[in-house]
C-alpha cells in the first residue's frame, strides 16, 4: 500500500469541500478526494436548483433570516450556529460578488421566493443552474491554491491513536495527516425515491461513526415534495414561489386550506402531497401561471421536453432529498476529535433544526466549508505514525460484495422509515435490514431506524403517525460507538 502525507485531507467533491480547499494556505499542503469516477466535482451541491439564501435584500435583514430559518427548524435549531450561517452567509454573498459571482439580475440582483421565507432572499444564477455556477466558481479558486486533486478514491478507514484522527485508508493509498475535513454529503440514496442520482449513500458517516466520531439526529431526513413522478428528478421549489401550485385529479387545491398554503414548509408539504397519493389521487404541479417558463428554469424545461412531457402540469410524487442528520460538529466545524472536522450535508450542527429552510444548504456548505478550512489549517502538527505498527492499526479491507442488494436497502427504507413512520413498521424494517449483508450502508440504515424508534413525537420532517404530538423539550438525538 503506497503512503502519503498532507496537512490538511479533505474527503468531498462539491461546494463544502471545495470552501474547506480555498482556505488552504501557500505554506500547507492540502488535498481533496473524491469518493467517485469523476475528473471534475459534480456533487448534489452542483446539481442543486434552487439558490442560494441570504439577507441582501434592501427589504431583508439578517434578523429575519435568522428568525425563518429558527421557525422552519420546529425547535430544535442551534441558534449560535443559526446565527453564524446567517450573518457570515451575508458577508460571503456580498465576498463573492466582489470576487466576480454573477447573480441574475433585474435592476440589479434578482431575488426569488421560497417556502418558509418572510422575504424573497434567494439569489440565482443562469436561472436554476445556481449549483454548477457556484461549484465551478469554487473550483476555480480551488485550482489556483497548492491543492492535489485525488478523483476515484474508496475510502475504507479512519484511523485514531490517543482520540486524535491520524490516517484515512483507501483501498491502494493510507493518507496521514495534521487535519481531515469531511464533506462528503448525506445519505439520501438510502431511500429508493431520491434526488441524488445515487451519489450519497452515507458510508463516510458509519465510517466516521466506527472511528469514534458522534453521529446526530439521523432520523431528520428531507423530503422534497416535487420531483417528476418515477423519476426522481427534482422540479424546484422556485417553481411554486414563481406561481405554481399542486393540484390533484379532482382539480382540487389541497394546500389552499394549510398555513402558508403551497409555500407551506417542505415537511408540512411532503406529507399532504403523501396523503393525496394514499387516497389514490395523482397529484399534480400546476405551471401555467409561471412567466418566461424557459429563460427562468432552463435545465428543468429541457428535462421536461426531452421527457415530451406538458411543462404547465406535471404529475409529480416526493422524495428523500436532504439528510439533516450527521456528523456532530460545534461552532467551529470540529467533531469530537480535536483534528477531524466536517461540513455541508454529511454534517449536523442544529442549523437546520428538525426541519432545513429552503435554500439555506449552499450557505450552509459555503459558510461552514470556510470555517472548517480555516481551523484545518490552525492544527497542530499531527506525529506521524510509526511504519511497524500501520498494518496492525489497519483493520478494514475492502470487502464490499459487488452482488449486494443495495436497491433492496433503499425499498426497505422507503417502505418502513419514509414520510410517514410509525413503530411497528420502523421495528419490520429494521429486522428486515439486520438480516442483511453488514456492511457501512446497512450498519447506517439501522442507526437512522434506530434513531427513528427513539424518537417518539412528530416534529419537523420526523412525522410519526403514532406519536403526533411535539414534545415541549426539544432535544437532540446523539449516537456513540
Amino acid at each position: 500500500m503506497e503512503k502519503e502525507f498532507f496537512d490538511s485531507v479533505i474527503i468531498g467533491r462539491g461546494l463544502a469541500g471545495l470552501s474547506s480547499a480555498i482556505e488552504s494556505k501557500e505554506n500547507k499542503n492540502t488535498a481533496l478526494f473524491f469518493l467517485e469516477k469523476e475528473k471534475e466535482p459534480k456533487a448534489n451541491s452542483f446539481n442543486a436548483q434552487g439558490g442560494i439564501a441570504a439577507a441582501i435584500n434592501s427589504n431583508d435583514s439578517v434578523e429575519k433570516h435568522f428568525n425563518d430559518t429558527i421557525k422552519a427548524g420546529a425547535g430544535l435549531c442551534n441558534q449560535k450556529i443559526v446565527k453564524i450561517l446567517v450573518e457570515k452567509g451575508k458577508e460571503k454573498i456580498l465576498e463573492l460578488i466582489d470576487l466576480g459571482f454573477e447573480f441574475d439580475k433585474e435592476n440589479g440582483v434578482s431575488f426569488g421566493l421560497e417556502a418558509g421565507h418572510s422575504e424573497k432572499r434567494i439569489l440565482h444564477s443562469k436561472g436554476d443552474n445556481i449549483g454548477r455556477e457556484l461549484t465551478s466558481f469554487y473550483l476555480k479558486l480551488a485550482k489556483e491554491k497548492n491543492i492535489h486533486f485525488f478523483p476515484e478514491k474508496k475510502l475504507n478507514e479512519l484511523i485514531i491513536q490517543k482520540d486524535s484522527g491520524k490516517a484515512v485508508v483507501f483501498d491502494d493509498l493510507l493518507v496521514e495527516f495534521n487535519s481531515l475535513i469531511f464533506a462528503s454529503g448525506g445519505y439520501s440514496s438510502l431511500y429508493s425515491k431520491n434526488t441524488n442520482k445515487g451519489k450519497t449513500k452515507g458510508e463516510v458517516n458509519s465510517i466516521a461513526l466506527k472511528a469514534g466520531i458522534e453521529l446526530m439526529d439521523l432520523e431528520f431526513e428531507q423530503f422534497h415534495p416535487t420531483t417528476i413522478k418515477e423519476t426522481n428528478f427534482l422540479l424546484s421549489e422556485t417553481l411554486r414561489g414563481e406561481g405554481a401550485f399542486l393540484v390533484n385529479d379532482l382539480n382540487e387545491k389541497f394546500m389552499e386550506k394549510i398555513s402558508g398554503k403551497d409555500l407551506a414548509t417542505r415537511d408540512v408539504v411532503s406529507v399532504k402531497v403523501t396523503e393525496e397519493i394514499e387516497k389514490k389521487r395523482k397529484v399534480f404541479l400546476d405551471c401555467t401561471k409561471i412567466k418566461n417558463f424557459e429563460e427562468r428554469f432552463p435545465s428543468i424545461y429541457l428535462k421536461l421536453k426531452e421527457m415530451k412531457l406538458n411543462p404547465e402540469l406535471i404529475e409529480i410524487e416526493p422524495a428523500a432529498h436532504y439528510s439533516i442528520g450527521g456528523i456532530k460538529i460545534d461552532l467551529n466545524s470540529r467533531t469530537n476529535l480535536k483534528n477531524v472536522f466536517a461540513a455541508g450535508e454529511c454534517s449536523c450542527s442544529g442549523v437546520h433544526g428538525a426541519n432545513r429552510l429552503a435554500s439555506n444548504s449552499l450557505l450552509e456548505a459555503v459558510v461552514f466549508g470556510s470555517i472548517a478550512g480555516k481551523n484545518a489549517m490552525q492544527t497542530k502538527k499531527n506525529e506521524k505514525i510509526k511504519t511497524e505498527k500501520i498494518n496492525e492499526l489497519i483493520k478494514t479491507k475492502n470487502s464490499f460484495n459487488s452482488n449486494f442488494d443495495f436497491p433492496l436497502l433503499q425499498k426497505l427504507m422507503w417502505n418502513y422509515c419514509g414520510i410517514k413512520r410509525n413503530e411497528n413498521e420502523l421495528q419490520k424494517g429494521l429486522t428486515k435490514i439486520k438480516k442483511m449483508e453488514k456492511n457501512n450502508y446497512t450498519f447506517l440504515a439501522e442507526k437512522i431506524i434506530e434513531s427513528a424508534l427513539n424518537r417518539k413525537e412528530t416534529r419537523g420532517t420526523h412525522f410519526r403517525t403514532d406519536f403526533s404530538e411535539i414534545k415541549e423539550k426539544a432535544e437532540h438525538t446523539v449516537i456513540r460507538k
